[in-house]
């Protein structure tokens, strides 16, 4: 397609003022340009950067900054898939999926 002035998208369905396909949930549309999250790029924030992919995704419970998780407390590991137990159950038993046993 060739949009007419101020129109984009594939199919020519970005108004002016709107950004392409919602900026892909990875980014906000700021007077039409998607302003994407770090570590995606493009028009609709479309594309991943490599280096800034974490592992699992912080297994949806850490935050990923440049390719490193920061796991939140109650979770450890690379990529904050571990539970852990309030201090380490004291020493006196065994760590189970967060819970001591």
């Amino acid at each position: 397609c060739v949009c007419e002035p101020g129109f984009r998208g594939l199919d020519c369905s970005s108004a002016p003022g709107q950004c392409i396909g919602g900026c892909s949930g990875k980014g906000q549309c700021i007077g039409g340009t998607c302003k994407c999250k770090q570590g995606y790029e493009g028009d609709a924030c479309q594309v991943r950067l490599l280096q800034f992919i974490c592992p699992n995704d912080c297994s949806d419970v850490g935050v990923c900054d440049r390719g490193t998780c920061y796991c939140p407390k109650g979770f450890k590991g690379e990529d904050c898939s571990i539970r852990t137990c309030p201090h380490d159950c004291s020493q006196h038993g065994v760590c189970v999926h967060g819970r001591c046993t």
